[in-house]
């Protein structure tokens, strides 16, 4: 039982500094301002897929890697729209009792592929051309990053604007000479558009089938930054 009180009591003793030079928080105020905008999303984010089966792998594989050729030279056309290869799996397909070791294993290969532009017009035409091979999975409008860069900036400097104000407020309204800044917190939080899905077909499906291009319409997305801290008061 000594250890504990001989450590409680060292504690306290180089507390006793602190306390007496007044660093503990006296006169100490916490809250916390936010503000709040609109950003126009420039930017549309598409997902395609093409999937296709055999009992070899090696044929499906190959079918895949033709039609991302193909692909590739559809966007040829569209200079402002940039793709990126995603997720490529190979899977067997599962059996049922009485097809195992009768039937063969039929294998599934799947590629994704990201189309991503801020020219609205050009991406709905690289789908319109593209949906005769492949589906469409998602669409998502977001803004980019240099126009969530600046509404942020501009909502920053609309939370501290109005921290200075609420400080000021409270200093007056409690009596202080003035106040002290403590410490301060700025944090930005996005509210990302809802993502569209579409049913998935396979390319069999695709290819027999006269598809529309997905309706779009970019909205806007939402931006609040927040700013919270602590202010001294003096009297």
């Amino acid at each position: 039982m000594k250890y504990p009180m001989l450590f409680l009591l060292v504690t306290l003793l180089c507390l006793v500094p602190a306390v007496l030079a007044g660093e503990f928080p006296e006169n100490m105020i916490q809250f916390e301002v936010s503000a709040e905008g609109e950003v126009e999303n420039d930017t549309i984010t598409v997902m395609l897929r093409y999937q296709t089966q055999s009992a070899q792998p090696s044929v499906a594989a190959d079918e895949v890697n033709r039609t991302m050729e193909w692909m590739q030279r559809q966007l040829g056309s569209f200079a402002d729209v940039k793709s990126r290869h995603r997720g490529y799996r190979t899977t067997p397909l599962p059996q049922s009792a009485e097809q195992r070791g009768r039937e063969p294993i039929i294998w599934q290969v799947q590629q994704e592929v990201e189309l991503r532009s801020t020219n609205i017009v050009q991406m709905q035409q690289a789908i319109a051309r593209l949906q005769e091979r492949l589906a469409v999975t998602s669409v998502v409008f977001s803004p980019s990053p240099q126009l969530h860069d600046r509404q942020s900036d501009a909502l920053t400097r609309q939370a501290l604007q109005k921290f200075r104000q609420q400080a000021e407020l409270i200093r007056k309204e409690l009596g202080a000479r003035s106040y002290r800044l403590g410490q301060l917190h700025v944090n930005s939080y996005s509210q990302e558009p809802p993502r569209d899905m579409f049913l998935q077909r396979s390319s069999a499906e695709v290819s027999t089938m006269s598809i529309a291009p997905p309706a779009m319409e970019s909205g806007s997305s939402r931006i609040q930054v927040r700013v919270g801290g602590s202010i001294f008061l003096d009297f």
